[in-house]
């Protein structure tokens, strides 16, 4: 029993010893359902191997739908695509499913909508065979004579324990990596000072034919609003938006989807769930503050 009297002395608990189920094999095992992910599972598959998917969140995508990034930059480097394979098949895709505005075919540069891309996502993974297992976190790795043979996922069924010959981490923060002892470090050189985060906002009903143009048009206005205390966002410029075509959805610049890419917050550390909730908590501030300027 604890003593809730002198809970504050306490610095570390063991925990109990249990058994935990192992409930797979597969020949590739992919961590991480965001964009890089889902095309390793469908490569994987594709080459015949028996491959699973985990997700955290339920539904495919990462950060492209999650965070509602909804812009894919050129994969042309001035002369010819650079980028081709299952990431050059799924953007047309994308774009045939009618979810995105492919702004230069030669770029392949586009503004998409995260439902779609949802969508797209999970009819070439399992089209390609792949299982998926969604609502999962991986929390541990499980390694033999230096080498990771399995992982560990925490979800509403428990804790498990899934085994593979190839296990790649495709988390984005290389959570697998890390727990089985790889370097690694974070940030830029000599400061290590991370990128500023960023918290998308998306409008409906939007004429989308009143929208400024340029930064130019903005700017000043956004200056005004900080003089009179309006404006809190330590950035005086908003860093994009545009219209956002829904699949199905009437062709009406008087009545569009908008997004805007404009919060800002320094000095986030992505791996603290106390400085990713203070960014949340205060990014959302942002978007008020924006909407109502």
């Amino acid at each position: 029993m604890y003593n809730l009297e002198n809970n504050l002395f306490i610095k570390y608990l063991l925990e109990r010893k249990r058994k935990i189920p192992v409930v797979g094999s597969y020949d590739v095992i992919v961590c991480g359902g965001g964009p890089s992910g889902f095309i390793a599972a469908i490569a994987a598959a594709r080459e015949g191997a028996k491959t699973l998917l985990v997700e955290r969140y339920g539904f495919l995508g990462g950060t492209a739908t999650a965070g509602m990034m909804v812009e894919f930059g050129p994969i042309y480097d001035g002369k010819e695509v650079v980028v081709g394979g299952i990431t050059h098949e799924f953007l047309h895709r994308l774009e045939s499913f009618g979810g995105a505005d492919m702004r230069n075919s030669d770029t392949h540069s586009m503004v998409f909508d995260p439902e779609s891309m949802i969508m797209v996502c999970q009819e070439m993974t399992m089209e390609a065979g792949v299982e998926i297992l969604l609502h999962s976190l991986v929390v541990d790795q499980i390694s033999e004579a230096n080498r990771i043979i399995g992982i560990i996922v925490e979800s509403k069924s428990g804790r498990e324990a899934i085994m593979g010959r190839v296990i790649i981490d495709a988390t984005g923060d290389g959570d697998v990596a890390v727990r089985a002892g790889a370097k690694f470090s974070m940030g830029r050189d000599g400061d290590n000072k991370l990128q500023p985060f960023t918290l998308e906002i998306m409008l409906g009903n939007v004429d989308i034919t009143r929208i400024p143009k340029s930064y130019t048009e903005v700017m000043p206005k956004i200056r005004k609003a900080r003089e009179n205390g309006e404006w809190s966002i330590p950035t005086d410029m908003l860093f994009s938006w545009g219209r956002v075509k829904k699949r199905g959805a009437p062709d009406n610049p008087h009545s569009s989807f908008l997004f805007i890419n404009g919060t800002n917050l320094l000095n986030v550390d992505g791996t603290s769930v106390k400085s990713l909730t203070n960014a949340e908590i205060e990014t959302r501030g942002q978007e008020w503050c924006q909407l109502m300027n």
